[in-house]
Protein backbone atom coordinates (compact mmCIF):
# COMPACT_ATOMS: atom_id res chain seq x y z
CA UNK A 1 0.00 0.00 0.00
CA UNK A 2 1.32 3.44 -0.95
CA UNK A 3 1.15 6.52 1.28
CA UNK A 4 -1.11 8.40 -1.18
CA UNK A 5 -3.61 5.53 -0.94
CA UNK A 6 -3.75 5.93 2.86
CA UNK A 7 -3.98 9.71 3.16
CA UNK A 8 -7.34 11.05 2.06
CA UNK A 9 -6.95 14.60 3.34
CA UNK A 10 -5.12 17.58 1.97
CA UNK A 11 -5.16 21.33 1.97
CA UNK A 12 -5.54 24.20 -0.46
CA UNK A 13 -3.60 27.43 -0.56
CA UNK A 14 -6.09 30.14 -1.46
CA UNK A 15 -5.32 33.59 -2.84
CA UNK A 16 -5.01 36.44 -0.35
CA UNK A 17 -8.39 38.00 0.49
CA UNK A 18 -8.72 41.78 0.06
CA UNK A 19 -9.66 42.69 3.66
CA UNK A 20 -10.37 46.31 2.74
CA UNK A 21 -12.98 45.25 0.18
CA UNK A 22 -14.42 42.29 2.06
CA UNK A 23 -15.23 43.60 5.54
CA UNK A 24 -17.68 42.16 8.04
CA UNK A 25 -21.38 42.66 7.30
CA UNK A 26 -23.73 42.94 10.27
CA UNK A 27 -26.01 39.90 10.53
CA UNK A 28 -23.88 37.76 8.21
CA UNK A 29 -21.05 35.33 8.96
CA UNK A 30 -17.77 35.71 7.14
CA UNK A 31 -16.25 36.68 4.84
CA UNK A 32 -15.26 33.21 3.55
CA UNK A 33 -13.15 32.47 0.48
CA UNK A 34 -14.25 29.47 -1.59
CA UNK A 35 -11.82 27.26 -3.52
CA UNK A 36 -12.47 29.25 -6.70
CA UNK A 37 -11.34 32.47 -4.97
CA UNK A 38 -14.92 33.83 -4.73
CA UNK A 39 -15.59 35.60 -1.41
CA UNK A 40 -19.00 35.01 0.18
CA UNK A 41 -20.85 35.61 3.45
CA UNK A 42 -23.27 33.19 5.10
CA UNK A 43 -26.73 34.53 5.98
CA UNK A 44 -28.09 32.31 8.80
CA UNK A 45 -31.62 33.73 8.43
CA UNK A 46 -31.81 32.86 4.71
CA UNK A 47 -29.64 29.74 5.01
CA UNK A 48 -27.74 30.85 1.90
CA UNK A 49 -24.42 32.35 0.89
CA UNK A 50 -24.40 36.02 -0.11
CA UNK A 51 -22.10 37.36 -2.85
CA UNK A 52 -21.22 40.97 -2.06
CA UNK A 53 -19.84 41.52 -5.61
CA UNK A 54 -23.18 40.81 -7.28
CA UNK A 55 -25.43 41.72 -4.31
CA UNK A 56 -27.20 38.37 -4.74
CA UNK A 57 -27.48 35.06 -2.95
CA UNK A 58 -25.78 32.04 -4.53
CA UNK A 59 -27.91 29.05 -5.41
CA UNK A 60 -26.73 25.73 -3.99
CA UNK A 61 -25.43 24.78 -7.46
CA UNK A 62 -23.47 28.04 -7.78
CA UNK A 63 -21.98 27.61 -4.30
CA UNK A 64 -20.90 24.03 -5.08
CA UNK A 65 -19.42 25.11 -8.44
CA UNK A 66 -17.21 27.62 -6.62
CA UNK A 67 -16.29 25.25 -3.80
CA UNK A 68 -16.01 21.86 -5.50
CA UNK A 69 -12.84 19.83 -5.34
CA UNK A 70 -9.96 19.97 -7.76
CA UNK A 71 -6.73 21.71 -7.03
CA UNK A 72 -5.59 24.86 -8.76
CA UNK A 73 -3.51 23.74 -11.70
CA UNK A 74 -5.67 20.78 -12.74
CA UNK A 75 -7.13 22.63 -15.70
CA UNK A 76 -7.69 19.69 -18.04
CA UNK A 77 -9.73 17.90 -15.33
CA UNK A 78 -11.95 20.88 -14.50
CA UNK A 79 -12.38 22.37 -17.97
CA UNK A 80 -14.27 19.23 -18.99
CA UNK A 81 -17.08 20.53 -16.77
CA UNK A 82 -17.47 23.44 -19.22
CA UNK A 83 -18.01 21.61 -22.52
CA UNK A 84 -20.76 23.41 -24.50
CA UNK A 85 -20.16 26.61 -22.52
CA UNK A 86 -18.37 29.88 -23.14
CA UNK A 87 -14.98 30.25 -21.45
CA UNK A 88 -12.51 33.15 -21.47
CA UNK A 89 -9.09 32.26 -22.91
CA UNK A 90 -6.42 34.96 -23.25
CA UNK A 91 -9.07 37.66 -22.66
CA UNK A 92 -11.25 36.43 -25.55
CA UNK A 93 -14.44 34.35 -25.32
CA UNK A 94 -14.43 30.85 -26.78
CA UNK A 95 -17.13 28.20 -26.95
CA UNK A 96 -15.73 24.84 -25.80
CA UNK A 97 -16.80 21.98 -28.08
CA UNK A 98 -14.58 19.23 -26.66
CA UNK A 99 -11.63 18.53 -24.36
CA UNK A 100 -8.89 16.07 -25.30
CA UNK A 101 -6.17 15.87 -22.65
CA UNK A 102 -4.38 19.23 -22.56
CA UNK A 103 -6.19 20.51 -25.66
CA UNK A 104 -9.62 22.07 -26.08
CA UNK A 105 -11.52 22.33 -29.35
CA UNK A 106 -13.01 25.82 -29.29
CA UNK A 107 -14.64 28.43 -31.53
CA UNK A 108 -14.39 32.17 -31.05
CA UNK A 109 -17.56 33.84 -29.76
CA UNK A 110 -18.64 36.82 -31.84
CA UNK A 111 -19.98 40.19 -30.67
CA UNK A 112 -23.50 38.79 -30.98
CA UNK A 113 -22.64 36.17 -28.32
CA UNK A 114 -22.85 33.28 -30.80
CA UNK A 115 -19.91 30.91 -31.38
CA UNK A 116 -18.45 30.30 -34.82
CA UNK A 117 -19.51 26.91 -36.29
CA UNK A 118 -17.75 23.81 -35.04
CA UNK A 119 -16.06 23.29 -38.42
CA UNK A 120 -14.22 26.59 -37.81
CA UNK A 121 -13.06 25.52 -34.35
CA UNK A 122 -9.39 25.45 -33.47
CA UNK A 123 -7.24 23.55 -31.01
CA UNK A 124 -5.98 25.45 -27.96
CA UNK A 125 -3.26 23.94 -25.77
CA UNK A 126 -4.25 24.41 -22.13
CA UNK A 127 -1.36 22.47 -20.58
CA UNK A 128 0.12 25.63 -19.06
CA UNK A 129 -3.23 27.14 -18.00
CA UNK A 130 -5.42 26.90 -14.90
CA UNK A 131 -9.18 27.26 -14.63
CA UNK A 132 -10.08 30.35 -12.60
CA UNK A 133 -13.70 30.81 -11.49
CA UNK A 134 -13.15 33.88 -9.28
CA UNK A 135 -14.81 36.25 -11.77
CA UNK A 136 -17.90 34.05 -12.03
CA UNK A 137 -17.05 33.30 -15.68
CA UNK A 138 -14.79 30.28 -16.32
CA UNK A 139 -11.41 31.72 -17.31
CA UNK A 140 -8.34 29.84 -18.50
CA UNK A 141 -5.32 31.86 -17.43
CA UNK A 142 -1.58 31.20 -17.47
CA UNK A 143 -0.19 29.30 -14.50
CA UNK A 144 1.64 31.52 -12.05
CA UNK A 145 5.38 30.97 -11.68
CA UNK A 146 6.42 29.21 -8.46
CA UNK A 147 7.60 32.52 -6.99
CA UNK A 148 5.83 35.83 -7.29
CA UNK A 149 6.01 39.27 -5.73
CA UNK A 150 3.46 39.76 -2.96
CA UNK A 151 2.47 43.36 -3.72
CA UNK A 152 -0.41 43.52 -1.26
CA UNK A 153 1.37 42.66 1.95
CA UNK A 154 5.13 42.48 2.12
CA UNK A 155 6.38 43.52 -1.32
CA UNK A 156 8.80 40.60 -0.96
CA UNK A 157 9.30 37.48 -3.08
CA UNK A 158 7.24 34.55 -1.80
CA UNK A 159 6.73 31.01 -3.04
CA UNK A 160 3.25 29.57 -3.73
CA UNK A 161 2.90 28.50 -0.07
CA UNK A 162 3.59 32.08 1.05
CA UNK A 163 7.07 31.43 2.48
CA UNK A 164 9.56 34.27 2.01
CA UNK A 165 12.40 33.59 -0.40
Amino acid sequence: MKINEIITEGHYVLPTMDRERYTEIKGLEGPFMLKSGKVVYYDPQEGKYYDRDTDMYLSDEEYLAHDRGGRIGESSKNIADHINETVIVNEAQFYIWDVMGNTVIASAVGPDGQPAPKDQARRINIGQKVLDMSSGMPTLRDKLPPAAKDNQLTKQIVDIQGALR
